[in-house]
């Protein structure tokens, strides 16, 4: 080879170097997507604050190591649509944030999946078993439905007159049967008459509220649902202008909407949990080996300030069973 030549062909191969380099780093950041109940803006909430600072505990920086690409969904019926969009972008993993969510994911998408707040992921056929989930999906169950008669007599003990009680639900991709019976059986211990709402559309809520209030009801628990979420904030306002005290699945409206009592799963633990479970799938583990984790901590969550805005007073034995009151 000429000296001439050589020259060339070194200039080339340096000049491609960096090049490559480029390419092999840009092709490190992962695309994580991110498929949650809530208004169609998607405003950033604190279950994505928790994923977000989780990821960063374990040593992954936004927008170099991973980009997070976060949508919501306001109804079931529109979910499809919104995953669709997302499986689009070729995410390297799909974080499904609710009951619905997952099982949209599921039937769309092959992609290491990462569930979190599930009720029971078995009976969805979401995995095979908490221990071995043995599919392209794992994450966090919230067992939320089993804690609906723990929020009948929670509202009893904060109401100890309470008589009539609603339930504010929207249909959900799974059976409300067994849950009703369990309310329903929890009520009437309780000698509490239980009434049930379904409201479909977010149209539908004001409506509810005021059906409720003409029947004489004298206090609402909210069920989990993507629509019950996505208008939690005008739930709360509405339970406040009709005078309905209100218990919450999530601790998130007493803490930071104005909500009287929310009882459930810690969702920051949840979410810190999803957040590890992303992790590890992004070093290379696979779902189908990652168990199915569990919810360890349960908050109890009052809030005085609504209390008083009611015209209540909440008694001092219940005060203390709380992990956190509002003042």
């Amino acid at each position: 080879m000429d000296r001439r030549r050589f020259l060339l062909t070194s200039l080339a191969g340096a000049l491609a170097a960096p090049l490559a380099t480029g390419a092999q780093q840009a092709a490190k950041i992962s695309r994580i997507a991110m498929l949650v109940p809530g208004p169609s803006t998607c405003p950033e909430t604190s279950t994505t604050r928790v994923l977000r600072r989780g990821l960063a505990e374990a040593g992954y920086t936004e927008d170099r190591d991973f980009i997070l690409d976060r949508r919501c969904f306001p109804t079931d019926d529109t979910a499809a649509a919104v995953a669709a969009d997302l499986l689009k972008q070729r995410p390297t993993v799909f974080v499904a944030g609710g009951h619905t969510a997952a099982i949209t994911v599921r039937n769309l998408a092959t992609v290491p999946v990462v569930f979190a707040a599930i009720d029971d992921p078995v009976a969805s056929g979401l995995v095979r078993s908490l221990a071995q989930p043995g599919t392209n999906m794992t994450g966090v169950t919230d067992i939320t439905t089993q804690l609906y008669p723990k929020r009948v007599e929670i509202l009893k003990q904060a109401l100890p007159t309470l008589r009539r009680v609603a339930t504010l639900e929207a249909p959900v991709g799974y059976s409300m049967r067994g849950v009703r019976a369990d309310i329903d059986s929890a009520a009437t211990a309780l000698a509490i008459q239980l009434s049930h709402f379904t409201v479909r559309t977010a149209a539908e809520i004001m409506s509810a509220f005021e059906t409720m209030k003409r029947n004489g009801v004298e206090a609402l628990i909210v069920m989990q649902s993507p629509l019950t979420w996505s208008e939690r904030t005008r739930i709360i306002d509405l339970a406040l202008m009709y005078r309905l005290p209100a218990i919450y699945p999530w601790p998130e409206p007493a803490t930071e909407k104005g909500g009287l009592i929310a009882f459930g799963a810690d969702q920051a633990a949840l979410w810190g949990e999803a957040a590890r479970y992303v992790a590890k799938i992004l070093r290379g583990s696979k779902p189908a080996d990652l168990p199915v984790a569990q919810p360890t901590k349960y908050q109890l969550v009052i809030n005085l300030k609504t209390a008083k805005a009611l015209g209540l007073t909440i008694p001092p034995s219940l005060l203390a069973r709380a992990d956190q009151v509002i003042e």
